[in-house]
């Protein structure tokens, strides 16, 4: 445990991106639903899908996206998927469709509440103009519920907890007690900005029809989500570590029943035993 419990931000940052590297299966799987949804220009990725990062860096404007009908349809359904994903990075191993599915469903209602108080925070810094008021206190605000949240989410699916008060509570304290999570968020962050800002300088030449920008546009697209997803799987990485919750706290392998002739036929075996 003491040496689980002294591994820092480095280590966590290295073992996020081996993480996430090695879970080809749901950066894939991921990648190719975003596709679906961007083929209209109302679910831009980017828009949406990095908002929490981009509009805690105070470095993209904060638009009207996340309280579209589109923006609330992405809440759900990446408050459906974080569970899975969260999962199989905090496991570090794979989990097949069927276990990827269970915990996408076991984490879901305790994820989409605090989806919600994250979007009501949103909603308040919208509606109180603090960005034309002031850009520091906005962006302070933003990063903040954003470190919060993202811990939050690794706290309630890594020990397996259905309450989404007590994870923000227990993600706060975490966050107290060991700083570098802030940096780690920060990292991500401002690396994600990157290839925002290096789309958009390149998204004339993207505009165009041709093979090779679709190619490009899709790269990038692949590349923001593995970001995104290093920085939940660098998390969960600290968390664990600093808590040494990887081997003892993490609930069972999920396991698919029985097909129904089987369990037919081990329900009626003790009848037949004399």
């Amino acid at each position: 445990m003491d040496e689980l419990s002294g591994r820092g931000v480095r280590h966590a940052l290295r073992d996020g991106l081996v993480r996430a590297g090695a879970a080809v299966a749901v950066l894939a799987g991921i990648l190719a639903l975003t596709l679906v949804f961007s083929q209209s220009p109302r679910w831009f990725l980017p828009q949406v899908l990095f908002l929490q990062y981009m509009a805690a860096m105070g470095l993209t404007p904060f638009g009207n996206a996340i309280f579209s009908p589109q923006g609330l349809t992405w809440l759900v359904v990446w408050s459906f998927l974080a569970g899975g994903v969260l999962d199989r990075y905090a496991r570090n191993r794979p989990t097949r469709g069927r276990g990827f599915f269970a915990a996408c469903g076991a984490h879901f209602p305790a994820l989409l509440r605090l989806g919600i108080a994250e979007w009501l925070i949103w909603l308040a810094v919208a509606r109180l103009d603090l960005p034309r008021r002031s850009n520091v206190v906005a962006t302070l605000v933003l990063f903040a519920a954003g470190v919060l949240f993202l811990y939050a989410r690794v706290r309630l699916v890594v020990e397996d907890r259905r309450s989404a008060a007590g994870a923000l509570l227990a993600g706060g304290r975490f966050i107290r007690r060991n700083p570098g999570a802030i940096g780690l968020f920060l990292l991500f962050a401002a690396a994600l900005w990157s290839v925002t800002w290096a789309w958009a300088q390149l998204a004339p030449a993207l505009s165009d029809p041709a093979p090779w920008s679709v190619v490009a546009a899709e790269l990038l697209t692949a590349l923001l989500l593995y970001l995104s997803f290093a920085s939940w799987a660098a998390a969960t990485a600290l968390f664990q570590a600093r808590l040494a919750h990887a081997s003892y706290t993490a609930a069972p392998p999920l396991e698919w029943p029985e097909s129904p002739a089987a369990e037919a036929i081990s329900n009626l075996s003790p009848s037949t035993t004399p």
